[in-house]
């Protein structure tokens, strides 16, 4: 599912569960296979990998990137990259990686 809203796009697989509304914010992609456990907040710009699982309300803070089956059971902070179970930050920036990624 593609959401556009003046001309911001949000980016959600089809295969994410949820068992309540998650509040998802512009410019963020969400992968196939995620669990959202609960009421959840995402800021602007976060990509959540594939088979990562969000517990019950959590806020993901701006500018993250959740990696591949890291599992997030507490709120993150903004601009931080989560790897693990339980998701811990690593100590390169998020917004470091993304720039990466698109050169």
């Amino acid at each position: 599912m593609i959401l556009k809203k003046n001309n911001i796009v949000t980016k959600i697989n089809s295969s994410i569960k949820y068992l309540s509304s998650p509040t998802i914010k512009s410019h963020c992609f969400i992968s196939s296979h995620v669990v959202i456990s609960g009421h959840c907040n995402v800021g602007e710009n976060c990509f959540i990998g594939v088979n990562a699982t969000i517990g019950n309300n959590i806020n993901i803070a701006k500018d993250n990137l959740i990696g591949l089956g890291c599992v997030i059971n507490k709120n993150t902070e903004e601009n931080k990259v989560y790897m693990g179970n339980p998701g811990n930050p690593l100590k390169v920036s998020a917004k470091r990686v993304m720039k990466v990624q698109e050169e």
